[in-house]
């Protein structure tokens, strides 16, 4: 298979969220050590800060399960 033949080069709109994506989770990578760092600064407990980071994961893994559940039932879109 030839690099010019991969779906990425050949789909702007998949290009494009990939793109998106990337700098999405770089940005992200940025902030989580710095958002335990503000909210101590107003007065946030350690217990709450934890709680609130923890939410993060959780909720992520719930939509995770909930969405690919919806996403077997209606099945794959042809690209």
């Amino acid at each position: 298979m030839s690099i010019k033949n991969n779906v990425l080069f050949q789909k702007l709109e998949l290009r494009q969220f990939c793109t998106y994506r990337f700098i999405f989770g770089i940005s992200y990578s940025f902030m989580i050590p710095i958002i335990p760092l503000f909210l101590d600064s107003i007065g946030i407990t350690t217990v709450m800060i934890g709680t609130i980071m923890s939410l993060y994961g959780v909720s992520k893994t719930l939509a995770q399960i909930l969405f690919g559940r919806v996403s077997d039932y209606i099945g794959d879109k042809k690209l």
